[in-house]
């Protein structure tokens, strides 16, 4: 029963893909992401720091196990656990919502640098301010 739920989200998405595009559902999904970050309480005056603190709780909140640390050069934000993680393994493309919920939420695109679906143990985002 635990896996039902993703099943019928692959299943979905199966359809979709046969519908559309592939531009149509990447475009899709990042309107999925920017919807999700606009229930964020993110202030656009707040700083890079606070943003990331806001964000990790959100994506908490949401089921993600997420997490932001100081670097030395800027931040990274390490996320465990997505609330998609096994649909991702059938179509890495619904990770593009995190990058845009990311993206959103902070103010800056963040890089990925690990990525759990290509076999990294978790995913890694590094964050630079937008004026570096």
């Amino acid at each position: 029963a635990d896996r039902a739920p993703t099943e019928s989200v692959g299943d979905i998405l199966d359809e979709v893909r046969a519908c559309l595009p592939p531009e149509a559902v990447e475009q899709m999904m990042k309107r999925i992401g920017e919807r999700i970050a606009s229930r964020a309480a993110v202030a656009p005056s707040d700083s890079l720091e606070a943003r990331l603190t806001t964000a990790v709780d959100f994506m908490n909140n949401l089921g993600y196990m997420a997490r932001w640390e100081n670097d030395g050069d800027g931040y990274l934000l390490h996320i465990v656990n997505c609330p998609y993680e096994h649909v991702s393994l059938h179509d890495d493309r619904v990770c593009s919502i995190d990058l845009t919920l990311l993206t959103h939420l902070l103010g800056v695109s963040p890089e990925r640098t690990s990525w759990s679906t290509h076999g990294d143990s978790h995913c890694t985002y590094t964050i630079r301010s937008a004026d570096e």
